[in-house]
Parts: structure tokens; C-alpha cells; sequence
């Protein structure tokens, strides 16, 4: 056990403690809730013949303290559910150390087989990257994240970017109340999304005058002429005055009725954000990024989150014409639901220009704290460099993030300049396609602010692109073939257009006959020299490792190879070498299942 699951077991037991603190406190206060009620009862009862004021007096007295006790219960209660979702998180580190991301976010909603290279690397899906790093609990965040791992960060921002991961990965009490404060609440992206879509869009029914005077002259009269009508003075005159509520709620109430169908049951997350919003501008750490991101919520004598918890006040106040029986009432008589979408109308114009930095900068801080929290549980992972130049990667012990520390192998792996093929043979099962993501993924972490897995990584900073998982699609009609034929026609074309990616391309055209893939393969080598574009080639074809020959300087070959036993049994130590692979098993796992080769 390191000092990370260490730190977490501490960290749960000092909660357990207090939770169980909470639950005594939590029973006392009920006992103390159940007295001071039936002392209220008791002394109405007990004084009531001898005085009905002292009665009343001593009654009123014990359910002030009966609703004291209920106050503070409440807040216990609150206290005891904070705690929970503080040793929930804890327990989710210790599992996520150990390989089990289960509960976080998957971000399948961000899965893309035609991306670059997020398909081939698994950034995003069950035991993703992205299901790795996530801890972001609102759409703004997972989008955040999502898009560091899809784009890489514009290159002069990285190491501002890492100078804040720094800073949160110390700050682990900080990261985990800000990231309870976003569990606390349930986050529809759905909701949050229609919200942000009616904050953008002016709203023109408030702008008649007679309107606006209707709703606050109207309410006052209609409940005298209901007074005079319930005294038999006026009668009958309540109802044409009723009438005339009814009369602006069938002009106006289907524009009352759109507004309510964006911002409806949206206050949660809205009350998600302002607690968000709030631990943000409270917290005292310092650096480029984090500067930058609190002086977006500064406001002139208000705060960002209070600003927010007042939209989501406002928006459970019209959820309130959800209920009939509270519209039919008073809900007409007072044009509840016009006077609230009225208020949301002057907070929209006030607020609207500056809403939508306050949810990118809490989705920007949980990007960067998910990123923290993968650096603070992986301390033996390193903080990238970002070289100058095309294209150079310097990795000593770099391995695959997603491969559990114990079984995971790592390796030393150098790119010079000069270099731009470099051919990796290999047996089957030996390690290339690994190889190959260990480098992508990383390199992918690099460009996304974020440590990698490696004792040392300096990588320059180039578009990345990957040929490696190909499939068919029923939809598109096409095959794995032709997939892999287009998936190449975008590098080419992209190569010729000027782009110079690094690639990194798996066993391509394996759906076509041996000759015609030698014969594209080298030709793709013959592209990749000519026009000075670095890329990793992984291939069972030996023969094009005398590519070196023509390209002495430019081409670079490697492999894995595997050791047999007398028993014809496999050993790989998964290191990759220099040189041309001699060691072949495809004919022994033939023969294992029963061929005669």
C-alpha cells in the first residue's frame, strides 16, 4: 500500500468518526424534538384551566424550542449526507488506484470511431481515459475534460495548465468538497442545456407595456372586488375582473408555457453550479489559470453564486405552475407565473452576457480538478515537456495508463529528427499495438495539460493520427476494408495539404492480399519520407524493413520479439529493441489448436 491509499484509508476513518458523531447527535436531537413537542402539548393541557394566557405562553414556548431542534436537525442531517458522499468519494480513489473506474463517467456520449485517434486509444467508453480521469459531475465539466482529450490545448497555455494541476493535486480537501458540492445535486444535460438556450434567447412578450401594468394593477383590485363580493357589496363584479386574468393567460400563457418547458426542474443543477461557483470563489490558491478563471465570476458588489442561486429560486417558483390546485387559487388571481417569469426576464437581461462564462469556468475547474486528482493518485507519474522542433519524443519508462500498475511493462522509446519511419516488427501478442497506445495515449495526456504515465516524457507538439481499430459499418455500407482504404485517404490527404501529424498506424490494408499490401505499405513509407512526416508503422511484413536500405537515415527499424520454450510455450517481456524481429509464433499457436504446420 502507498502513500495515496494510505492517505485515503486516514482520510475515511477520520470521516467514519465523525459521521458516527453525527448519527449520536442526530438521535439526541430527535429525542429533544419528541420532549420539547410533548411539553408544548403537556403545558396547554396542564396551565390551560388555570390560565389560558400562561397556557398559551408556556405552549408557544417549547415549540419555539420543538422548532430550534427541528432547525438544527436538518442541518445534521445535511452534515451526516455530506460525510456519506465524502467517504464515497474516498472509497471510489481507492478502488479507481487500483484499476476500478467503474462508478465515474464513461463519456460515451463523446465516442467517435471517425476522430483522429480517440477511437484507436480508447479515450473514451468503458475503461476509458476519459472514465480514468473523469470527476466532473456537470455537462459543462465532462465537455471541459472531453475536449482537452479530442483538442489539444493551444500549445502556450500547457504549462499554465500544469502549474494548476500542481496546485490542485495538493489541494485534495478542496477538490473533494468541490467535487461532493457537484454530487450533492442530480445534473440532467438535457435540462442545464435549455436553460443555457433560453438565457441566449431574448424574450419580446414582456416588452408591451399594458402587460406589465396588468399584472401588478390587476391582482390588487381583483382581491378587493373578491372582499366586497364575499360582503355581498359588489356582487358579480369579481368575475369580470377574474375574467380579465383569464382573458391575459390566453394571449400570453403559451409564451408562459415555453418558458416553463426550458427552465422546468432546472433548478437543481442550477443550485449544483452556484454551489460550485461558490467554492471557487472562496478558495485561496494561486497560478495563471486559476487567476483567470475566478476573475470571470468577479462581479461588482455580488457574487457569481449568488447570482445563480437566485435563477434557480426563481426557477422553482414557476415550477409552482406545475400544481393545479395552487394555479386555480391563487396562482391566476395573482399572475404568480407572469410575475416570476417577469423577474427571470430582468435577471436574464442583467446576467445573460456573463452566465455563460460562469458555467464554462465551472466546467474548466472540473476538467482541471479530474486532471489533479489523476496526478495526486498516480504520484509516480511525471509532468510532460513539450518540445520545439518536428518531430522528437524523448520516454524513459513510459507505459500504458490503463494497464494495471502491477502487470503493466514499461519502456524507453527515443524519436530523433531525422528520424521519420520507424518500422516495428514483431510476433503476435508480442506488445506493438500497446506500444503503439502507450505512446498515443500519453502523448494525448501531454497535449491535454495533464501528468503522464512515465518517469520521463518530452514529446513535441504536433497533430496526432491513428490507423489501428478499424471497422465495418452496416449504416454506411462499407466495409473494413474500404474503411481502413478512407481512413488512410484523410492522412494522405491531410500529409499533402501541408499537416505534419505524428502517426500511428497498426497492420494496415490487412483486408487485401499479401503483394498488394507490401506494394501499399511501401508506398505509404515512399509519402511519409518525401514529404518529412514522422510515424510509427507496426507490420508482420518483414520484407519492408529493407525499406532501411533507401532510407538509411530516415527509416529506423524496432521490434518485440517472443522467447519459445522446448514445450513450445511463449514468453514475452513486451521490451521494445532495435533491429528487425527474428522470432516468429504464429505456426506454434496454430499448432496448439490442432493444424499440422
Amino acid at each position: 500500500m502507498n502513500e495515496v491509499q494510505q492517505a485515503y484509508l486516514s482520510r475515511i476513518e477520520r470521516l467514519e468518526e465523525q459521521r458516527s458523531l453525527a448519527l449520536r447527535r442526530g438521535k439526541r436531537l430527535m429525542w429533544l424534538r419528541l420532549l420539547s413537542f410533548c411539553a408544548a402539548i403537556a403545558a396547554l393541557f396542564a396551565l390551560f384551566s388555570i390560565s389560558v394566557v400562561a397556557a398559551t405562553a408556556a405552549s408557544l414556548l417549547f415549540l419555539a424550542l420543538f422548532a430550534l431542534v427541528a432547525i438544527r436537525d436538518v442541518k445534521n442531517q445535511r452534515h451526516i449526507s455530506y460525510l456519506d458522499n465524502l467517504i464515497t468519494i474516498n472509497r471510489d480513489e481507492l478502488a479507481a488506484i487500483e484499476g476500478n473506474f467503474a462508478v465515474f463517467d464513461s463519456g460515451q456520449e463523446f465516442f467517435d470511431v471517425k476522430h483522429p485517434y480517440s477511437y484507436d486509444f480508447d479515450i473514451f467508453g468503458q475503461q476509458s481515459i476519459f472514465q480514468m480521469v473523469c470527476r466532473a459531475t456537470t455537462v459543462s465539466g465532462k465537455r471541459a475534460l472531453a475536449s482537452r482529450l479530442q483538442h489539444p490545448l493551444p500549445l502556450n497555455t500547457i504549462d499554465d495548465n500544469l502549474e494548476a494541476v500542481a496546485v490542485l493535486a495538493d489541494e485534495v480537501e478542496w477538490r473533494q468538497d468541490f467535487y461532493e458540492a457537484g454530487k450533492r445535486y442530480s445534473a440532467s444535460s438535457s435540462n442545464i442545456k435549455s436553460v443555457l438556450e433560453w438565457i441566449s434567447i431574448p424574450e419580446k412578450m414582456f416588452e408591451s407595456r399594458w402587460l406589465r401594468a396588468i399584472l401588478y394593477i390587476m391582482p390588487p383590485i381583483t382581491i378587493a372586488l373578491a372582499v366586497l363580493w364575499a360582503l355581498d357589496i359588489l356582487p358579480g363584479v369579481f368575475l369580470l375582473a377574474y375574467g380579465i386574468h383569464l382573458m391575459v393567460y390566453g394571449k400570453f400563457g403559451n409564451g408562459i408555457g415555453i418558458i416553463q418547458s426550458k427552465v422546468s426542474r432546472a433548478d437543481s443543477e442550477m443550485r449544483s453550479y452556484s454551489s460550485l461557483l461558490l467554492h471557487i470563489e472562496k478558495a485561496s490558491f494561486d497560478g495563471p489559470t486559476l487567476n483567470a478563471l475566478k476573475k470571470e465570476l468577479e462581479l461588482e458588489g455580488e457574487r457569481s453564486s449568488e447570482v445563480m442561486k437566485e435563477l434557480s429560486r426563481l426557477v422553482n417558483k414557476l415550477d409552482y405552475r406545475l400544481y393545479w390546485p395552487f394555479m386555480i387559487t391563487l396562482g391566476v388571481l395573482l399572475f404568480w407565473d407572469f410575475r416570476v417569469a417577469l423577474k427571470m426576464e430582468k435577471w436574464k437581461r442583467k446576467y445573460a452576457p456573463l452566465a455563460q462564462n460562469w458555467v464554462d469556468a465551472v466546467g474548466e475547474m472540473e476538467a482541471l480538478t479530474s486532471l489533479a486528482t489523476l496526478c495526486y493518485n498516480n504520484p509516480d507519474w511525471t509532468f510532460p515537456k513539450i518540445c520545439d522542433g518536428y518531430f522528437t519524443v524523448d520516454a524513459e519508462d513510459a507505459a500504458h495508463p490503463l494497464i494495471p500498475k502491477k502487470q503493466r511493462v514499461a519502456n524507453n522509446f527515443r524519436v530523433e529528427e531525422h528520424e521519420k519511419v520507424l518500422l516495428l516488427t514483431g510476433s503476435n501478442m508480442a506488445g506493438k499495438s500497446t506500444f503503439l497506445r502507450t505512446l498515443g495515449v500519453n502523448m494525448v495526456l501531454a497535449y491535454a495539460g495533464s501528468v503522464v504515465c512515465a518517469e520521463k516524457f518530452w514529446v513535441s507538439y504536433v497533430p496526432l493520427r491513428s490507423s489501428m481499430r478499424i471497422t465495418d459499418s452496416l449504416v454506411e455500407n462499407t466495409s473494413s476494408f474500404y474503411a481502413e482504404i478512407k481512413r488512410l485517404g484523410e492522412i494522405v490527404q491531410a500529409v499533402k495539404e501541408g499537416e505534419r501529424p505524428f502517426l500511428l498506424l497498426d497492420e494496415i490494408l490487412r483486408g487485401t492480399n499479401s503483394n498488394d499490401r507490401h506494394i501499399g505499405s511501401r508506398a505509404l513509407i515512399d509519402l511519409l519520407v518525401e514529404y518529412g512526416v514522422c510515424g510509427i508503422i507496426a507490420t508482420h511484413d518483414l520484407t519492408l524493413a529493407q525499406a532501411k536500405e533507401t532510407y538509411p537515415e530516415a527509416l529506423t527499424n524496432y521490434h518485440f520479439d517472443v522467447q519459445v520454450d522446448a514445450n513450445d510455450e511463449l514468453f514475452f517481456d513486451y521490451k521494445v529493441k532495435t533491429g528487425i524481429c527474428t522470432s516468429l509464433n504464429a505456426s506454434i499457436l496454430m499448432r496448439k489448436i490442432g493444424l499440422k504446420v
